[in-house]
């Protein structure tokens, strides 16, 4: 009896591992993949610019801030507003034109309470310039004066001198008024806002002109995880563009029985990742046969419960991109990278984009 059942344990576990060598030949190699998937994956083109609305004081504007370089673009004129440009990438989730993508890449993060010290800064710039001109104006008028008693003791006309001294006092008042403006600034309630246009171009797709791009809507986001959801105008994924499952469970995590056979035998799904992306945006994707995503590859180093770390090259532009296991399931999302380096990057767990499509869609 024993022999028996040793008999039909060793079948069943040679049944066991024939069956996962037989599935193992479903696991895709990365040109299949970017075959496969590549033509889900969208460019993104941000375009806008930041307005922060100082209650009694108008409006400012700029397109980013940096601690080294201050507000860049800054003007308070919104004729003269000159709008950023910033690329990523996404990818199709739905039929009915949602896209998958970083919070980051349709809404660049810039901290509120770091750009309104800013403009205090600028205020007490501008302020100092105004002290330094109104005392120049003083000593001046302090020298006219002189001037008109002068002549004033010794008989002369000094009309010339009473005609510089009104001007010069209209003159010093407007210094004294635009100071105090500047002093009554409410910054601590001022609002900041971002205004943007978002567009798409498909992959294997030619952008000659703005015409080639599509616009689409912000449909939701999660800030936390730096994912975001957006829409094509009409609603329409086109035909033929692939559309990426977003599993219910976490592939990281979940592997069938013959993936856990796979995965005894060193064929481990999630061994090799590939992620396919936009590098730099329109500059390594442009080419004579239309834009196309790049696909890389490397493996995981580190896990949490909500990213991974991976060895997969990745440049600015990657964002929002696709990371995808062996058998073509989505298992993250590309939203960062790690200084002086492009081999160890980031990417969100897909289960936290199937998080938020339930979110929107109820």
């Amino acid at each position: 009896m024993m022999k028996r059942t040793n008999i039909i344990h060793a079948s069943w576990l040679f049944l066991l591992l024939l069956g996962g060598l037989l599935l193992g030949a479903c696991n895709q190699s990365e040109e299949a993949i970017n075959e496969k998937c590549g033509s889900g994956v969208v460019l993104i083109k941000n375009q806008g610019y930041y307005e922060l609305s100082i209650p009694n004081g108008g409006s400012i504007y700029f397109t980013d801030y940096s601690k080294e370089e201050g507000l860049v673009r800054f003007t308070i004129n919104p004729d003269s507003i000159v709008p950023f440009e910033s690329y990523g990438t996404g990818f199709f989730v739905s039929d009915e034109g949602l896209i998958a993508t970083n919070h980051h890449v349709i809404a660049p993060y810039i901290a509120p309470g770091e750009v309104k010290q800013a403009i205090r800064e600028v205020v007490r710039r501008v302020q100092e310039q105004l002290s330094a001109e109104y005392n120049q104006l003083a000593a001046y008028q302090k020298e006219l004066q002189n001037r008109q008693m002068l002549k004033y003791m010794f008989g002369q006309d000094f009309t010339e001198e009473s005609y510089t001294a009104a001007w010069l006092e209209s003159q010093m008042e407007a210094y004294r008024r635009l100071y105090q403006a500047y002093s009554s600034l409410n910054i601590a309630q001022a609002q900041l806002k971002l205004h943007n246009k978002i567009d798409i171009a498909y992959n294997d797709s030619y952008i000659r002109s703005e015409a080639d791009f599509h616009s689409c809507n912000l449909i939701g986001s999660d800030e936390q995880h730096d994912l975001a959801l957006i829409q094509l105008a009409d609603g329409k994924t086109p035909q033929g563009r692939y559309v990426f499952p977003v599993s219910d469970s976490d592939p990281l995590e979940d592997y069938s029985l013959w993936e856990q056979a796979l995965k005894s035998i060193h064929a481990d799904k999630n061994q090799r990742l590939v992620m396919i992306g936009y590098n730099l945006g329109p500059v390594l994707a442009v080419t004579n046969q239309g834009i196309k995503a790049q696909y890389t590859s490397g493996s995981i180093s580190q896990k949490d419960q909500d990213r991974i770390l991976y060895s997969i090259p990745a440049l600015h532009g990657s964002s929002g991109s696709p990371v995808i296991n062996a058998r073509g399931q989505l298992v993250a999302i590309q939203y960062a990278g790690l200084d002086k380096t492009q081999s160890f990057n980031y990417g969100i767990r897909s289960i936290h984009l199937r998080h938020l499509m339930d979110e929107v869609a109820e």
